[in-house]
């Protein structure tokens, strides 16, 4: 760097070089290829100087000034050094203070550029225009234009313009471009410190959003604010609704009667003439005042043009023959709105002057505020506040708004004003944006950034706010994007050459019908055919606008095909998916959401646990595949576990002691309190506060329950799709409860599978224990009629009630189908399928029927094959129609749920399929996963697959969906062959409906974005509380997930976590298959008779 010291020198050379510097000036200027440092210091002055005299047309090159200023210099700022030196002709050359000067100018000013140029990109990539707080498109458009001056002038290096330009831009503020309503309604009341209102006829002026606000309160008419960005992006429009003639300043002398007047003044600006078309002729005394006045408008009787006029002042539109459109074409192309409201026609329940026309529904939809009459028959004084300007205004009390609390109208009188820079609504998706653009590893400087926002969002500072949002802008807008690639390592797919990271990402398994958000930089598959292009990824749709770039798709363009040699397998020690912390296992099955998703979370076990629970899980797992017709269908099953650290271990109303301190077992002591009495309790601090006798509210021991509200909100989080979710408690004690959240102690992994029966198989206890039932009871594994038996396809054809098995015998072995006395809690009059089951004591098989029973609620659940070719079908659709313009050949193509299992070694098959054209069976087809077929068929044909387990645990399909039809039509009129269903993230919405004594509500919606299985219970099974979802084609049974199932009752019992008033939450799946129908929702009860809310359609439009 050059010092400034040497510059002391300038002053002898500066004689001896000026005079004959200029002559030679463009012999000089002419070596383009000259470097500054070849020059002695004069002649760089010279350059400068000359440059100076000649008003900018000897130009200069950057090596000049960065010869004399060094480090300081940017070569980006150079045009605005140079309109700098033009605005200064008089420096001296030879004071570097005055050049350091310039220079500091110069750089600030190229700052101030930034931050105009930022502020417009920032304003609409995060969508901040027109509301409070937001940015003011009016004044937006004037940095763009001055702007683009600016640029013009650099770009023609037209310095003398550009220094022209230097002060106008220099006036351009951040401050200035933030809308704040308060402030505007300082400036639109004037300097009053009381305003009084009296009695008269008024408009109710309702805000619905944050574009406008009311001036004083709702009912007094008044209102003002912009035009909404969504429906006019280019506009600048904004609006100002008075209700009567005492707020027109020419007619009347009144506190209020200059609000127009200020409106005017407010929305004209800087502007020189500000004109004002209405339909009627001009008020004599209007014209007379703008005549008399020192104002920048005036006011015509025209035919409304936008080029000509500012703004329309409407007035009695009754009966107005000036179409609609005109109005509203005027205002999305930046025309101002007056409305004032005369009410000489006032008649209740009528718009008054503006009856028939649609300034009412233009006001509404364009600004937010909604217009209706009403008679006012009270006067009041409005305190204004003026002390906290600009935060001004009023509450109708009489009492003004503090410094800490001021306060303005909007949709109810005596609104307070919220001081926060941005509205949480809108500050929210930012955060979440900066977050995942942080976590994407886009560029380091986004934290910084993020700290800023807080910062400024804490501390209510708006420019700061605005400021590190143009930095975020700048940050994304310097991103040299380019799509990634994918490419195939095994059974996943990387992510490569990719600028942005994984969590700004989604994927789609298939074809784009459905996508979900990547967790990691790798895709996972399975083993199953995916055709070219099946496998994509795209930037999530959310955040393409916001991003400015990434909009389409990647597509891995390579056919992978089925293995059908390929076994499930599950490693303890290598889960299918562990998640970073590593709370989230997966130990056998996809995560993509296809299949049955069970979720396994434990409670009483501590941080240092989780080896232990790990143990437990395998144990419960271990237990599940000890059945054997449960391995067969593995393959259709996802079981997760989550971890949950707590801070005590075991459950309340137990008594443990003298337990290994490590392995938490051999304990001395491991039983139940006497009673549930509350003295009983333990206080144990555990993540779900698991409890024996129901949580200290029923009198059976064995009832261990836990808050299952809890449960499901934590396990929603993790795994969103869950399909079944089972709490294992950290205790010795033995106990259980069934229900939608089964638990049990964690020394009875058998246990679960038992609750699971109830829950999933909709299986009923086969117990003994006593107790009367309907006589005609009959459903599922247990009967009290013969003649109604439902197991009766597994009796022999020829068995009648005499020569049924009854009990075991060399004949009737143990497991043998037959018509056994004692289940559902009754010794006598109750008849089970078989002598002994899981459903009547843990460990024991489920056998025949209970078996079926149960893989037909898996293939409800997961469906037999999913439908790949020519299009992906969505879960338990049955048919699909195509039309193609020519007969080419077509690829009909699906993969299979399950296909082979190994028992013992050997293989065994699971599934067999057949495909059917025209309805005539293909044998040499027979367990084909693809065909192809249609290139001779002139017009329609059809194509069927069929498939059939074939373990021999279903001999009868129930609620199965086993068969999918391709109805084709060749040489169509049209052609859909290349339409793909809508891309949707939401392929299903899990709904939580309360029960309470208030009735029936939603509480919440959440879209999922990955399948999940409707899950409906049997009303037979759980006796109690229900909720239906009824329609005229079916009926849909819920049971409350709140509450647990009672084996000695046989009901779900009330009592434990859920709520003294009775509230009974349901979890509620609602399908693509649902979409678009309209249900009751009828609360059942043994207790009360049906009660039904207003029905409710099944949107997915909204997610």
């Amino acid at each position: 760097m050059l010092k400034k010291s040497a510059l002391m020198i300038l002053a002898c050379l500066m004689t001896n070089y000026h005079s004959a510097a200029l002559a030679g000036m463009d012999e000089i200027l002419s070596n383009k290829d000259d470097v500054a440092f070849n020059y002695p210091i004069g002649q760089l002055v010279l350059k400068i100087q000359a440059f100076i005299d000649s008003d900018g047309v000897i130009d200069f090159s950057g090596d000049a000034l960065s010869g004399l200023v060094g480090n300081d210099y940017n070569e980006r700022t150079l045009p605005f050094y140079k309109a700098f030196l033009l605005n200064n002709k008089n420096i001296n050359l030879n004071d570097i203070t005055q050049l350091d000067t310039i220079i500091e100018d110069a750089n600030s000013f190229h700052q101030h550029v930034d931050t105009l140029t930022g502020l417009e990109g920032a304003a609409y990539r995060f969508g901040l225009l027109n509301f409070n707080k937001a940015i003011n498109t009016a004044i937006l458009n004037n940095h763009s234009v001055i702007i683009e001056q600016l640029e013009t002038s650099t770009a023609n290096s037209d310095y003398l313009s550009l220094a022209a330009l230097v002060s106008p831009v220099q006036q351009l503020t951040l401050a200035q471009a933030i809308i704040n309503h308060n402030q505007d309604a300082r400036t639109i009341l004037g300097p009053q410190n009381q305003v009084y209102v009296d009695s008269y006829t008024s408009q109710m002026n309702n805000i619905m959003g944050y574009y406008s606000a009311n001036l004083l309160s709702s009912s007094d008419g008044i209102s003002f604010g912009h035009i909404k960005p969504e429906l006019a992006p280019n506009s600048d429009s904004r609006v100002f609704v008075i209700r009567d003639d005492i707020y027109t300043f020419w007619n009347n002398v009144h506190p209020l009667s200059d609000v127009l007047l200020n409106a005017i003044g407010l929305y004209s600006g800087q502007s020189a003439s500000y004109t004002l078309t209405q339909r009627e002729a001009v008020d004599e005394r209007l014209t007379a005042y703008v005549a008399n006045n020192d104002v920048n408008f005036s006011f015509v009787n025209e035919p409304l043009n936008v080029s000509r006029h500012h703004a329309y002042y409407a007035q009695i539109e009754k009966n107005n023959p000036q179409p609609c459109t005109e109005i509203e074409t005027f205002i999305k192309e930046g025309g101002d709105l007056y409305v004032y409201h005369d009410i000489a026609d006032f008649v209740d329940s009528d718009y008054s002057a503006f009856e028939g026309t649609c300034l009412p529904r233009l006001v509404a939809q364009y600004y937010d505020i909604n217009l209706s009459t009403r008679r006012d028959t009270y006067s009041r004084f409005h305190t204004i506040n003026t002390i906290t300007a600009p935060y001004t205004f009023t509450t109708v009390s009489g009492v003004a708004p503090t410094i800490d609390y001021p306060a303005l109208g909007n949709n109810y009188d005596g609104e307070v004003y919220d001081p926060s820079v941005m509205y949480q609504e809108k500050h929210a998706p930012i955060m979440t944006f900066v977050e995942l653009l942080i976590s994407a590893n886009i560029n380091s400087e986004l934290l910084a950034q993020r700290d800023l926002l807080i910062q400024a969002f804490d501390e209510e500072n708006p420019e700061k706010y605005y400021l590190a949002l143009i930095g975020v802008n700048r940050i994304l807008g310097g991103i040299n994007y380019q799509d990634p690639s994918l490419v195939r390592d095994g059974n996943q797919i990387l992510l490569s050459e990719n600028v942005i990271s994984y969590p700004l990402y989604e994927y789609s398994l298939d074809g784009g019908l459905t996508y979900q958000p990547m967790t990691e930089n790798k895709i996972r598959i399975f083993n199953q055919t995916y055709r070219a292009g099946d496998i994509r990824i795209k930037i999530k749709s959310d955040y393409v606008a916001l991003l400015g770039y990434g909009e389409g798709e990647v597509f891995f363009a390579e056919q992978i095909d089925y293995d059908p040699s390929i076994r499930p397998v599950i490693d303890f020690d290598k889960p299918v998916y562990t998640s970073a912390d590593g709370d989230h296992k997966l130990y056998t099955g996809r995560t993509d959401g296809k299949g049955w998703d069970l979720v396994i979370t434990g409670d009483g076990y501590l941080e240092r646990d989780r080896a232990l629970f790990d143990i437990h899980v395998k144990n419960a797992i271990e237990a599940f595949l000890s059945y054997e017709n449960l391995v067969p269908h593995i393959a259709m099953y996802n079981i997760h576990s989550v971890f949950v650290a707590s801070n005590d271990r075991g459950a309340d109303w137990s008594i443990e002691q003298g337990c290994d301190p490590i392995t938490y077992d051999n304990c001395l002591v491991a039983e139940n309190t006497p009673s549930p009495a509350i003295e009983h309790k333990n206080n144990k601090d555990t993540a779900f506060d698991a409890g024996f006798y129901n949580g200290g509210t029923f009198s059976e021991a064995r009832a261990l329950s836990v808050d299952n509200y809890r449960v499901r909100g934590t396990i929603a989080k993790v795994v969103p799709h869950y399909d079944m979710s089972m709490v294992m408690v950290n205790t010795n004690v033995y106990g259980g409860l069934g229900g939608m959240v089964p638990t049990s102690n964690k020394m009875n992994p058998h246990v679960f599978v038992h609750e699971l029966g109830h829950s999933f198989g909709d299986l009923h206890d086969e117990y003994t224990y006593g107790g009367i039932r309907d006589p005609n009871f009959c459903d599922s594994n247990v009967c009290a009629d013969f003649n109604k038996v439902p197991w009766r396809h597994f009796l022999p054809d020829n068995t009648t009630l005499d020569n049924v098995c009854k009990s075991t015998s060399a004949g009737c072995p143990a497991g043998t189908t037959g018509w056994y006395e004692g289940g559902l809690n009754q010794a006598k009059d109750m008849w089970r399928s078989t002598d002994i089951s899981i459903m009547k004591e843990n460990g024991y098989p489920f056998y025949a029927y209970n078996a079926e029973r149960w893989a037909n609620r898996l293939y409800a659940k997961t469906g037999y094959f999913s439908v790949i070719a020519p299009k992906h079908a969505a879960l338990n659709q049955r048919f699909m129609t195509l039309h193609y313009t020519d007969q080419a050949e077509q690829v009909f193509a699906f993969n299979p749920s399950v296909e082979f299992y190994d028992e013992d070694g050997s293989e065994k098959r699971v599934q067999s399929f057949k495909w059917y054209i025209n309805g005539v069976h293909q044998q040499a087809l027979d367990n084909a996963k693809e065909i192809r077929y249609g290139e001779h068929e002139f017009s329609a044909y059809t194509v069927k697959l069929i498939a059939k387990d074939e373990t021999g645990i279903i001999v009868k399909e129930e609620g199965t969906v086993s068969a999918f039809e391709w109805s084709v039509e060749n040489n169509s009129a049209f052609s859909d062959n290349d339409v793909q269903a809508t891309a949707s993230n939401t392929t299903q919405l899990r709904a939580e409906i309360v029960i309470d004594r208030d009735g029936i509500r939603v509480e919440k919606v959440i879209p999922l974005e990955k399948e999940a299985s409707l899950n409906t219970c049997s009303p037979q099974t759980f006796k109690g509380q229900t909720l239906q979802l009824v329609n005229d084609e079916d009926t849909l049974t819920f049971c409350a997930y709140n509450v647990g199932y009672s084996h000695k009752h046989s009901v779900l019992i009330a009592g434990g976590h859920e709520p003294e008033n009775e509230t009974y939450r349901f979890d509620v799946v609602l399908t693509e298959e649902m979409a678009g129908q309209t249900y009751r929702l009828e609360s059942h009860s043994p207790r009360h008779r049906a009660t039904t809310v207003s029905p409710i359609t099944v949107d997915f439009s909204q997610y």
